[in-house]
């Protein structure tokens, strides 16, 4: 729900068990109050003038179901340098710095795959060689058993089993990104692990890999902030919906 939509329903819940309670209370003490609660239906009368001139509280995405797969299709859309955003790669570019991905690498020659060999998002670069695989997790749906471990074995491990992962270059360059509703969520350490009976695979017990965790409304403020610094007014559309989409993450 929008924030303001939000916190007017947490304020109506309050306000009807306060007035639940005074009509059984036997105590005489209710002034200050009773000032409070006039107080809050004079603002709340304002605030609903007020959405209905602005539409701060209406926010379409609400009202949508919208699964784990949808927000890969549109995280994906938004990294993709030739996406329907027009923006080129002014997301991507913002992911990659903030991943300190080697400046070698930030441009517009990634190219972004969704939901593609069980991987949810994965970003491939030539040359450099790198990599970096999206575990989506905006349903806070369970790591499934050695679940990184196999993308990892699969998209980078196979690809080229030389990489010495002690190298910081190789670090860089090849990453891999948990993505849940909040940042203190982490994988499981089984989903990093090797599966039983895959050492003849490979010989890593678990991933060389730091996995790293970027809360979902962390990334979509990041996005938001470029958006309306760098993207015209004239492109009210997508203005729009990043203002919808950044407002959706604010209140999971």
């Amino acid at each position: 729900m929008s924030v303001l939509c939000s916190n007017l329903e947490l304020l109506d819940t309050a306000l009807c068990d306060y007035l639940s309670f005074k009509e059984i209370a036997t105590q005489p003490s209710w002034g200050l109050a009773d000032e409070i609660v006039n107080g809050w239906l004079t603002r709340r009368q304002q605030l609903d003038e007020a959405n209905a001139q602005t539409g701060d509280g209406f926010n379409p995405l609400e009202l949508i179901p919208l699964k784990e797969t949808t927000h890969s299709r549109i995280l994906g859309e938004m990294l993709d340098p030739k996406g329907s955003h027009g923006q080129k790669s002014l997301f991507l570019g913002c992911f990659l710095r903030l991943l300190g991905v080697p400046r070698a690498a930030q441009d517009d020659k990634w190219r972004i795959t969704v939901e593609k060999s069980r991987v949810d998002i994965m970003l491939i670069h030539d040359q450099p060689r790198s990599a970096i695989l999206i575990e989506n997790k905006s349903n806070d749906a369970w790591d499934q058993p050695n679940q990184i471990y196999r993308y990892w074995h699969q998209h980078v491990y196979l690809v080229d089993p030389s990489l010495n992962y002690q190298d910081p270059d190789v670090r860089q360059r090849f990453r891999i990104i948990y993505l849940p509703t909040d940042g203190s969520k982490t994988p499981a350490s089984h989903s990093l692990q090797r599966p039983e009976g895959w050492k003849s695979l490979n010989p890593a017990e678990v991933i060389p890999l730091q996995c790293e965790t970027i809360a979902f409304p962390e990334l979509l403020a990041l996005f938001h902030r470029e958006a309306r610094t760098s993207i015209p007014a004239t492109n009210v559309r997508l203005l729009a919906f990043l203002d919808f989409y950044h407002d959706y993450w604010r209140t999971v």
